[in-house]
């Protein structure tokens, strides 16, 4: 199921408003001065299609550490990729000038592009573009981030890639009937470029404000917050010794306060999280299309269940609106048969001031809404247990 979604999703990416008007004036620009010849254009979009798979492939490989990487700076990313996108729309629109970016499409006066210069093009493209496209490729990503191995990585993002790059090819190949569209686009692109222009500013606004307005400050980014099995180990070291006030105000300057956060439970009301403090609270980040995450709610049930007095439980839900809804969570909560109270992240929330971007993702936290432990990926009975041993003394 994961495959197919990353395929859709690279489809997705390929008639998102971010690339669907850029299409005739790519196929233009592969075509040169010979646009009738559909072999000459095939050929440069395959190139193409190969450079931009191979930076989107090794991402997929090594997803895990690109996911830690954004997940530090994703803010910055998003303001620093809109205020790209916004220098490529005024380049569109003939306010800027930049030869740079003319080389990724503004311009078709190039006449002698062949299949290494596409490829070279297509690799340009994937680090020019990823910020426009980072809905989607982030979401691929993160699916391959959550599978924990590099194969699977790697598959997910060549789906992802075929997903994105045979609507390319396909559209090169029938280049020739379609020859009269892009004649008028050729004698047209000034206008169309403009066009495109507008819409990328568009795009890079987005981005640059909702990466300003999404920056919340965070403790967690600040200190380093030990695993479970970290945590544990630095729990029976401090039990089997005398500590001296020296140590004690050294261990208290390692609180990390929980940051707070608003999610909607089941029936729409608005929970934060500090007004569920005064109990140790497990807060875990979850998703239906997440393998990982269903592999480890069991557990979370069963514990649930036996500590459910004891111990708050909120579980957490990405619901972003496209690949998880809050009625797909539901449905799925309800086949399941989980008796854990449910909360749903609609406006990412949560996620930010966490900096959640790999599936699942658990936090310990005790009675004083101090953040004691966690851990990134599914875990057991016994290390959920272990973690919750250290916040309900």
């Amino acid at each position: 199921m994961d495959y197919m979604i990353a395929f859709a999703e690279g489809f997705i990416t390929f008639i998102s408003p971010c690339m669907l008007p850029m299409l005739p004036l790519y196929l233009t620009y592969f075509a040169g001065n010979e646009s009738g010849s559909s072999r000459r254009t095939l050929k440069n979009a395959i190139g193409f299609v190969l450079g931009f798979s191979i930076i989107f492939i090794a991402m997929g490989a090594f997803a895990g550490t690109l996911g830690a990487f954004l997940s530090n700076y994703h803010t910055l990313i998003s303001i620093l990729g809109g205020i790209l996108i916004i220098l490529f729309g005024l380049n569109f629109l003939g306010i800027l000038h930049i030869s740079l970016f003319d080389k990724n499409g503004a311009s078709f006066e190039h006449t002698n592009m062949g299949f290494f210069s596409s490829m070279l093009f297509g690799i340009v493209f994937s680090v020019s573009w990823t910020p426009c496209i980072s809905a989607f490729l982030g979401s691929a990503l993160l699916m391959a981030s959550t599978e924990g191995s590099a194969l699977k990585g790697t598959i997910l993002l060549l789906l992802y890639s075929l997903g994105l790059g045979i609507p390319f090819i396909l559209s090169a190949l029938f280049i020739n009937r379609l020859k009269n569209t892009f004649q008028f686009i050729k004698n047209h692109y000034t206008i169309i470029n403009k066009i495109a222009g507008i819409l990328l500013l568009c795009v890079g606004i987005y981005m640059t404000a909702s990466g300003i307005m999404n920056y919340q400050p965070s403790n967690t980014n600040n200190q380093t917050i030990p695993s479970v099995t970290e945590a544990e180990k630095a729990h029976e070291e401090q039990g089997s010794t005398n500590t001296n006030a020296s140590e004690n105000s050294e261990e208290a300057a390692k609180v990390i306060p929980a940051p707070d956060f608003a999610v909607v439970d089941a029936t729409g009301n608005e929970v934060t999280l500090s007004s569920l403090f005064g109990k140790p609270i497990v807060l875990n980040f979850w998703a239906s299309w997440c393998p990982p995450c269903k592999s480890e709610m069991p557990d979370f049930n069963e514990v649930y269940k036996e500590l459910g007095d004891e111990v708050t439980f909120v579980m957490v839900d990405m619901t972003d609106g496209m690949r998880e809804t809050q009625e797909q969570a539901s449905a799925f909560i309800e086949e399941q048969g989980f008796s854990f109270p449910v909360y749903y992240d609609i406006n990412q929330e949560a996620a930010n001031s966490y900096r959640v971007y790999s599936l699942p993702t658990t936090y310990f936290i005790d009675k004083n809404g101090t953040v004691v432990t966690g851990a990134q990926g599914a875990i057991n009975k016994e290390l959920l247990e272990k973690g919750i041993s250290m916040i309900v003394e």
